[in-house]
């Protein structure tokens, strides 16, 4: 049986993104789908968001919970619909071995998705909150960004970190 991996929907090709459009890298899925199994993911449109639809952001409160809301229209509140959809994908795919995400995105961002404060401050970079979950889930699952993968050593490094968290 082969590592199953979650791969960002928009890096598969599918136009998923807030604005429509999609993030392919043809030649990195291609080379991963010989050897691992593929769960295809968008956080934001498997928890019911539109495509297109308002971007959105991680917003940290005074109170410092992290919230994911949106960039211009801050009442647009998707956390709860996130949090379902995580907890839920974790639920239904105990076998993960690892994950592949868009950089810089507030659901799948690999500790480089800006976190804001509420008055729109940059604060610091940090997991998206479909990362963060995950990493709960599975504590010690190899995740990286499609740009970690850029290099040969790189790949390389990632497909053995997730065959020997498959094979514990």
């Amino acid at each position: 049986m082969r590592p199953v991996v979650a791969i960002s929907r928009c890096l598969l090709g599918e136009k998923v993104r807030y604005d429509g459009s999609d993030k392919a890298v043809p030649d990195l899925i291609n080379a991963i789908s010989t050897y691992l199994s593929i769960v295809p993911v968008c956080p934001e449109v498997e928890a019911g968001l539109s495509v297109p639809r308002p971007p959105v952001e991680l917003v940290q409160n005074q109170n410092g919970i992290i919230s994911v809301l949106g960039k211009k229209e801050r009442l647009l509140d998707v956390t709860p619909q996130l949090n379902r959809f995580a907890d839920q994908f974790c639920a239904l795919h105990p076998t993960l071995s690892g994950a592949i995400l868009q950089n810089r995105s507030p659901s799948c961002g690999n500790g480089d998705a800006p976190l804001f404060s509420a008055n729109g401050e940059r604060l610091r970079e940090r997991d998206g909150f479909f990362a963060a979950t995950l990493r709960r889930c599975y504590p010690a699952i190899p995740i990286t960004g499609v740009e970690q993968l850029a290099s040969n050593a790189a790949f390389e490094e990632f497909m053995a970190e997730v065959n020997r968290y498959h094979d514990q």
